[in-house]
């Protein structure tokens, strides 16, 4: 069961009852050098289905910290 509440839906039970399975595919470090520094951010790919035809997928990007030296 899930709470759709703020921003994000919230688990409201236990693993088992939940109806999708979600697969982490890849996860990557992508670094871009700039005059600045070495800007250090972060990709995702996960893939989400109900092993009953129901398959979805998804890109994310986020920061990690700002600079690497």
């Amino acid at each position: 069961m899930i709470k759709q509440g703020g921003k994000r839906p919230e688990f409201l039970g236990d693993k088992e009852s939940f109806e999708f399975e979600q697969k982490l595919i890849e996860v990557r470090r992508v670094t871009r050098v700039t005059g600045g520094g070495k800007h250090l951010r972060f990709r995702a790919c996960v893939v989400i289905g109900d092993q009953k035809g129901r398959v979805g997928y998804g890109v994310a990007k986020g920061a990690g910290r700002d600079y690497c030296y």
